[in-house]
């Protein structure tokens, strides 16, 4: 499933990698980059921090949103001119924009500025590509991104080699997930993407019983049950649950039997002549 994110076309798209727990994304991510680079496709990148870091064997990327000098992120809307300038113009092909530290931005600017911004950037034809850390933001701005992106890649791991969930959003609106484990070389290109097999939980053995440990040596006599014990305690059957006697000799097939005391107000004749008496 990564291969598609890899295949699809950036044009009026955006790529959303998530840090699980501890993981980190950032070996993904910058593979993802020069994966493009390699295509041709020309990309704009928002560090994080306040100095550009510039990806390994690639002069061309550009870093321009942000001023390397420190304390530029003295306001809000200082720092959303900053973003609005960095957007790639419409009309040109296809272009990247990539925002390495999300989290960070959005507690910057506010989830609906930046869900805008994406927004934006899709809608004149490019890609917007976030990356965000799960526990950096709480579950209601994450599923705000989450809402506006093509692909959500969720990641595990540290490094090279990671393991991944894939959703893959079409603009039918057709969503396929998978769950892989993709490798990078040392130039973070993908070599080997692959199912992730399922881990099987280790067998639990059941252990010594608790209660006959604390009550060893209280007692002069066992409170357990050998097997012939428990087997007979099997075989008992209590007395409520046994038939009752006679049931079957007496033979009464259903019948209902009344017997009528001093109270009952009995009259024989049938005064409205409409009984079969």
């Amino acid at each position: 499933m990564y291969e598609k994110v890899l295949s699809a076309k950036p044009d009026g798209s955006s790529v959303l990698f998530i840090d699980v727990g501890a993981s980190c994304s950032h070996q993904l991510l910058l593979g993802y980059v020069l994966y493009r680079l390699q295509q041709q496709v020309a990309v704009t990148f928002v560090p994080s921090g306040e100095r550009p870091e510039q990806l390994p064997g690639q002069p061309l990327l550009s870093c321009r949103p942000l001023d390397e000098q420190p304390g530029c992120w003295r306001s809000a809307a200082q720092l959303a001119a900053q973003l609005e300038a960095a957007v790639p113009a419409a009309g040109l092909p296809a272009q990247l924009m990539v925002l390495e530290d999300a989290s960070c931005l959005a507690h910057w600017l506010g989830v609906g500025r930046l869900c805008r911004l994406v927004q934006r950037v899709m809608a004149i034809g490019h890609q917007m590509v976030l990356a965000v850390g799960e526990n950096a933001i709480g579950e209601e701005w994450l599923a705000q991104l989450r809402h506006y992106a093509s692909h959500v890649v969720a990641v595990e791991g540290t490094g090279r080699e990671v393991a991944i969930s894939v959703t893959c959003r079409s603009r039918t609106g057709k969503v396929d997930t998978a769950e892989e484990r993709v490798v990078l070389d040392t130039g973070l290109q993908v070599t080997r993407v692959e199912p992730r097999r399922p881990q099987l939980a280790p067998v639990q053995r059941p252990g010594p019983d608790p209660a006959a440990q604390l009550t060893t040596g209280l007692t002069t006599f066992s409170l357990q049950l050998s097997e012939q014990e428990r087997q007979a305690r099997s075989r008992l059957v209590l007395p409520y649950l046994r038939p009752e006697q006679g049931r079957e000799e007496a033979g009464s097939g259903g019948q209902i039997f009344y017997q009528p005391d001093a109270a009952d107000d009995w009259d024989e004749e049938d005064p409205d002549d409409d009984l079969d008496v």
